[in-house]
């Protein structure tokens, strides 16, 4: 691990990086990691001081430009130079209500419900006495274009934290305190002859990233 403003060797397109020490300490020409070679007079001395910026994405409905990971932007899911149109969380949840209240009215035995799932997230959800499952699928297909407003397929739904990458920090971090909020709510429960539900949220609606 290099710190923070020491200077290191590395070279073009290298997975290596050599610190002060170790480059002074290898007396011959040839530096030698995993059987692989790397000439000394290859390496380039750079300094730790870098700072990288936050990427950022453009939403292509309410034209703001907003940080990746509080758009909640997956690169791996998500191309930045992609074709298709990105749609930040927010727009997607203020236009998927206007269009299904506009499929309400154009299309009242098809009309969906939009409320709010467990993890917090909006999700589009076809009411089980309006509409069959295989009208709602071809209605599903054919609403591009169809109404002003977005109209998202009952299948899916607006992205919350948990879409985005973890990590092995993340996991670790996120099980801990579901643990803890898990031990909590039964304690209290217990002791003060409560509820769970009157304890505050489950602990799975609590999702742990790390952002930087």
């Amino acid at each position: 691990r290099i710190s923070r403003n020491a200077t290191y060797y590395t070279g073009v397109g290298y997975n290596y990086c050599w610190c002060n020490d170790c480059f002074d300490k290898c007396k011959s020409g040839v530096l030698v990691v995993n059987n692989q070679e790397f000439k000394k007079a290859d390496l380039v001395k750079k300094k730790n001081n870098e700072v990288f910026g936050e990427p950022w994405v453009n939403c292509d409905h309410c034209q703001r430009w907003t940080h990746q990971i509080c758009a909640l932007f997956n690169q791996r899911k998500d191309k930045p130079d992609s074709k298709d149109k990105y749609i930040c969380p927010n727009c997607l949840i203020v236009e998927s209500r206007k269009g299904e209240a506009e499929r309400a009215r154009v299309s009242p035995k098809l009309a969906s419900v939009v409320g709010a799932t467990s993890d917090g997230s909006v999700k589009v959800e076809p009411p089980s006495s309006q509409g069959s499952p295989a009208d709602r699928a071809v209605e599903d297909a054919s609403t591009k274009g169809k109404y002003e407003h977005l109209v998202l397929p009952a299948s899916k739904k607006v992205p919350g934290a948990q879409a985005l990458p973890e990590t092995r920090l993340s996991v670790f971090l996120e099980r801990w305190l579901r643990d803890r909020i898990d031990k909590f709510r039964i304690r209290h429960q217990e002791t003060a002859n409560r509820d769970l539900d009157e304890l505050g949220p489950r602990s799975d609606r609590l999702h742990v990233r790390v952002v930087s």
